[in-house]
């Protein structure tokens, strides 16, 4: 009970948080940032996307496979950066601060940020070979999601109590590095991707062929839910955590598939409906040995 009443507590917080900063900061206009052309785009920023992901499928997300693509030249902006119009592209940036997005069809690609923000307004947000570090003081999530349709892929995340916050109904998160996260708090409630619950019903999520690495001493799971429907869980790499999933609440229509399971405390799934869910195809990543869930 207190968790839930620290995680309400926290989304209270986010929320405020941004409307104070959406009241104070100045939205970049069209002309602050060059948009680029498709000719620059077509052969420059996406050959060299399909270069980097070019990986065979059996190696999941590292260094080399995610963040900001090597060679690129970044342009600084100090304070945070907010989104001002839709279809809005924000290239190769690095924002000493947060990116707040508040616009449909916003991509925020190859840049770095202290922290990417997506308000219920905005729909379909991509975010792609980003790097994303927190400084592990406050309890706050790398990448949050509140608006519906997001493309989250190819990113590098770290120094946060949450990598992925996601309230994201229809989202894609694919080959992204969560690791090393902290929260310096007593009793630090650290996952790698939460799906929160809090009175709205998550549903048609596909989660990815990502690598979550965690601290089995401080992580709380590595993927969290309450209240989701038709969450897939496909071909990750899962370590750390007490339970590495729980599937918390009245969690249904989920299946859990092809992943690796590493490291835990206790067991591999947890929470009220995690007997209720589809599992095949999933690997004991020490042994190799095949598992049989749930």
């Amino acid at each position: 009970m207190m968790r839930l009443v620290l995680r309400l507590g926290e989304a209270v917080r986010r929320r405020a948080f941004v409307t104070g900063i959406a009241g104070s900061a100045a939205a970049w206009s069209r002309g602050a940032l060059a948009q680029e052309t498709e000719r620059t785009r077509r052969s420059g920023v996406l050959m060299s996307l399909a270069a980097k992901s070019a990986s065979p499928r059996s190696e999941f997300p590292n260094a080399s496979t995610t963040g900001v693509l090597d060679g690129t030249i970044l342009t600084p902006w100090s304070g945070d950066l907010l989104s001002s119009f839709d279809g809005q592209i924000i290239n190769a940036m690095d924002v000493k601060g947060n990116i707040i997005v508040t616009h449909d069809n916003v991509t925020i690609r190859n840049s770095q940020a202290t922290n990417i923000f997506s308000e219920a307004t905005a729909d379909s947000l991509t975010v792609e070979y980003s790097t994303v570090v927190g400084d592990g003081a406050g309890g706050n999530s790398g990448i949050s999601l509140l608006g519906p349709n997001a493309t989250v892929r190819f990113n590098d995340i770290s120094h946060f109590e949450n990598g992925i916050w996601l309230e994201s109904s229809g989202s894609l998160v694919e080959g992204n590095w969560i690791h090393n996260l902290f929260w310096n708090a007593p009793d630090p409630h650290i996952d790698g991707i939460q799906i929160p619950g809090m009175g709205s019903n998550i549903i048609d999520v596909i989660i990815r062929h990502n690598n979550i690495d965690l601290d089995v001493a401080t992580a709380s799971s590595s993927i969290t839910m309450t209240d989701a429907t038709n969450i897939h869980i496909d071909n990750n790499r899962l370590n750390g955590g007490s339970y590495i999933i729980y599937f918390g609440g009245a969690s249904t229509g989920c299946t859990c598939t092809d992943n690796y399971f590493g490291e835990r405390a206790f067991g591999y799934v947890s929470g009220a409906a995690y007997a209720y869910q589809m599992y095949s195809g999933n690997i004991d990543g020490a042994t190799g040995n095949p598992l049989s869930l749930p």
